[in-house]
């Protein structure tokens, strides 16, 4: 720490601003103290991790450190509304709303392969597939996603269900549940993670992808990407992502078991999921493009350097 600390106090002072993206801890912290010294401008950009367990060291913690990390900010971005607001609560003066951006060039060179996922697992085309990309973790709230799954699977003998991701800790959990609920059959469960083509092949053959998170996580990467290959979004505000219902790619789930699986299968039957899925990816394209995001971030270095040109 102490040698890393020397390093900040010689190093920073080259630069003419900063941005820091580590809420607790020790690196971020330190940065923001030596910036405020040096009257050098930074600009917090959180990206989800501002969000506290609301434990009381937590709070201590928040108090001490992360308030006056805020405060002295010279300007902080939320990738959402709501942590625009939680920036707010710490303190943030000025504060926008900016996207979290996904390179869509990147996409763009992985072939399509429609067809290919649902072949290996002998998914018809007219069955629906509803998915999950997402490690197996207690916050990705799969307990409440596999009643939805069940329910939903009560509801029709057309739709099949995919999760796919890597073990932190739940996976044991998810198994044990769906051995419960007799969804053992109706679920393809992939628990050694899809990556690069392999997940592209999965997007592109999936209906509808859903993440249900039961912490704010504000917008996850893997919702956009789907987005991308034409892939219909349910999501909760925990996992929002801004502009989604105005340009219809998706909709926004209650955590109300029975209202949730009346929406999701009204949307089914009336095919409005497909008039989402033509929407999603005009969606992402016009407001989470890199180039897009890009220039509005070089919008706020602009504007906080504006005073320090002028000295």
């Amino acid at each position: 720490f102490i040698g890393f600390s020397k390093y900040l106090h010689k190093n920073l002072k080259l630069y003419d601003s900063m941005i820091i993206s580590s809420t607790r801890h020790y690196m971020g912290i330190k940065t923001a103290n030596i910036c405020t010294k040096n009257n050098i401008p930074y600009i917090f950009i959180p990206f989800g991790s501002l969000q506290s367990s609301g434990s009381f060291i937590y709070k201590l913690y928040d108090y001490i450190f992360t308030d006056k990390m805020v405060r002295n900010a010279s300007y902080s971005i939320g990738q959402t509304p709501h942590e625009r607001d939680l920036l707010k609560c710490h303190g943030a003066g000025s504060v926008d709303v900016i996207n979290l951006p996904i390179d869509i060039e990147k996409l763009e060179k992985y072939p399509q392969n429609h067809g290919f996922f649902r072949k290996k697992y002998n998914i018809s085309t007219g069955e629906i597939l509803i998915g999950i990309i997402s490690r197996f973790h207690e916050t990705k709230g799969y307990d409440y996603l596999l009643e939805l799954f069940h329910a939903l699977s009560m509801k029709s003998e057309n739709i099949k269900f995919v999760i796919a991701g890597r073990d932190d800790g739940y996976e044991d959990k998810i198994v044990n549940k769906m051995g419960e609920l007799n969804l053992s059959d109706r679920i393809i469960f992939i628990n050694s993670g899809v990556f690069n083509q392999e997940k592209v092949d999965l997007l592109v053959d999936m209906d509808i992808f859903i993440l249900l998170p039961n912490i704010y996580e504000e917008t996850v990467t893997a919702s956009l990407e789907a987005a991308f290959f034409n892939t219909c979004l349910l999501l909760n505000q925990k996992a929002a992502a801004p502009m989604l219902e105005e340009y219809n790619a998706g909709l926004y789930l209650k955590n109300d078991l029975k209202q949730d699986t009346e929406n999701i299968m009204k949307i089914i039957n009336n095919r409005e999921y497909k008039r989402m899925q033509e929407q999603s990816r005009k969606w992402v394209s016009e407001e989470y493009a890199l180039n897009h995001v890009i220039e509005k971030h070089i919008n706020v270095f602009n504007m906080i350097l504006q005073p320090h040109r002028k000295q």
